[in-house]
């Protein structure tokens, strides 16, 4: 098991920082704020726009938030929020224009 600090940064500086434990093949989320729980499977993408962190994987629980394998977290507020109904497969990749705001997103699909 190794600890990796994960800072996510924007221009204007820190938005904020966690804590990724994880073992090779198994990366699992650790809550960033206190009484906040991490995730319920492995996060693997992650873009930020604005004041919003968009945060991809396998999970179905995030923060104590139901999230179907896609959520965002609210930077100023330090909250959860699920996207919708979520996605219907573990979201792999995600990209965000940074013109209008779109959020791309990306799902495992079987072989």
């Amino acid at each position: 098991m190794r600890n990796i600090i994960l800072t996510v940064v924007a221009l204007v500086g820190i938005l904020c920082t966690g804590v990724l434990s994880a073992a090779d093949g198994d990366e699992r989320w650790v809550a960033m704020n206190p009484g906040s729980s991490g995730t319920n499977g492995s996060v693997l993408a992650m873009a930020q726009h604005g004041e919003y962190l968009y945060v991809g994987g396998d999970f179905t629980l995030i923060g104590n938030v139901l999230a179907n394998y896609v959520a965002r977290f609210h930077i100023p507020t330090g909250t959860w929020e699920p996207l919708g109904e979520g996605r219907d497969q573990e979201v792999i990749a995600l990209a965000v224009d940074k013109n209008d705001g779109t959020l791309y997103v990306v799902e495992r699909t079987a072989a």
